[in-house]
């Protein structure tokens, strides 16, 4: 396996992880708001959590998206598989 292919999966991964850190943390906050609103918090005071989540996992799926469609030209210059004679 040549070592871009291992960057592109260690790349994935890595937004792999970072998209079930998000999920994870949404849904932690998600519950901490319907526990506060369980004891007599108003219920929309949780939305602006769920606001939050789903912006942050929004971002996150653009990155993963844009990361397998080779659209990383914005970190390191090239797109996939271009080289610096090509430009």
């Amino acid at each position: 396996m040549s070592e871009a292919s291992e960057r592109r999966i260690a790349r994935g991964v890595e937004a792999s992880l970072k998209v079930a850190l998000i999920i994870g943390l949404g849904i932690l906050t998600w519950k901490l708001f319907a526990m506060l609103a369980h004891v007599g918090i108003a219920w929309w005071k949780g939305a602006p959590a769920a606001a939050l989540f789903v912006l942050a996992a929004a971002w996150a799926a653009r990155g993963v998206l844009a990361t397998f469609r080779g659209e990383d030209r914005a970190r390191t210059g090239f797109r996939r598989g271009e080289r610096d004679s090509e430009r």
